[in-house]
């Protein structure tokens, strides 16, 4: 069962990647905010760092490059 846990937790941190990243993206295409804004507002409702908000939407930009 601790296996399945695991697997479960992971799968619930690439999903909260993902919407990070799409809603950075609605966001810079349906406001005019600046960058700081749009991640104190993903800060905010995520519940993560600055630093870590940043480190996803780079991951996620430089993914669709390849």
């Amino acid at each position: 069962m601790n296996s399945v846990n695991k697997l479960l937790d992971k799968l619930d941190m690439v999903v909260r990647d993902v919407k990070i990243a799409t809603m950075y993206q609605c966001i810079s295409i349906w406001t005019d905010w600046k960058y700081a804004q749009k991640i104190e507002f993903l800060k905010d409702e995520f519940h993560l760092s600055d630093k870590r908000i940043e480190s996803i939407i780079r991951d996620f930009n430089s993914s669709e490059v390849e």
